[in-house]
């Protein structure tokens, strides 16, 4: 063999132990610049940036649980709000006829239910329709005028007003009414001595208007003569149905407490 030859050969043997084809491969790498020499030393460019695509949440369908079914109705409605795409309105749309479905044959469930079960109906005590409600509202006022009727033979009131207060002067006949359809006893008090058409003779206020706190007229009490007590019940003007109401209501409530 032509030592040469030999030479040559011993030479690449030695460059490919120590030079590997990954290692010159690396090296080729670097020499490229002599290749594209005209962009100089910093002719690299970092490869384009791939756009994440946004994981859309998928839902189990239907939802198991109300909190679920909110949850993923409330997500899907931002997601179609803000990416109004007809896959997102569809999803959305599927889920809400899908919660009106449930909520209408919750509805039917409970209106059966109320049929067969008429004590848990709320609307037989407290009714809705036009007619039963006047019939309720009959009821009632024959109710209170009963109970109104057994409430003036032992209490009575005390009117307080001043003659020269417009309101006290509307007051006072509906007053007057009042009480003489019911039976109860009114002690006319007033502030500057003078009368009104309907109480021309009133008592003298003599400070019961500082002893009752009465920093406004009309003012309606209720008095239990016997037990020497006394309710508020308006101060201001009150129409007969709520005067009717308030009465029942204070008598009510003290007679429950605390006994005739």
């Amino acid at each position: 063999m032509n030592r040469t030859v030999w030479q040559m050969q011993w030479i690449v043997l030695v460059f490919a132990i120590l030079f590997p084809p990954c290692a010159i491969h690396a090296k080729t790498t670097d020499a490229s610049f002599f290749f594209d020499h005209e962009r100089g030393w910093f002719w690299y460019e970092r490869p384009p940036k791939q756009e994440k695509r946004q994981r859309e949440e998928s839902y189990a369908f239907p939802p198991k649980t109300i909190e679920e079914a909110r949850r993923q109705l409330k997500s899907l409605k931002e997601r179609a709000v803000m990416h109004p795409t007809d896959r997102n309105m569809v999803a959305y749309i599927r889920l809400q006829n899908w919660v009106n479905d449930k909520s209408d044959a919750f509805a039917n469930a409970w209106q059966r239910v109320l049929w067969t079960h008429p004590g848990l109906d709320y609307s037989i005590d407290h009714p809705i329709d036009g007619r039963a409600l006047l019939i309720r509202r009959e009821e009632k006022d024959a109710h209170y005028r009963q109970r109104l009727n057994e409430i003036a033979g032992r209490y009575g009131m005390i009117f307080m007003f001043r003659s020269t207060c417009p309101y006290c002067h509307a007051e006072a006949p509906m007053l007057r009414h009042f009480a003489a359809k019911h039976g109860f006893s009114v002690i006319p008090v007033s502030q500057d001595g003078i009368g009104l058409p309907d109480y021309p003779r009133p008592e003298m206020d003599h400070g019961i208007s500082s002893q009752f706190g009465v920093q406004s007229v009309p003012a309606l009490f209720l008095v239990n003569p016997r037990r020497r007590e006394v309710f508020p019940v308006a101060f201001g003007m009150i129409s007969e149905s709520e005067l009717a109401r308030r009465i029942v209501s204070i008598v009510n409530a003290r007679e429950d407490g605390g006994g005739k």
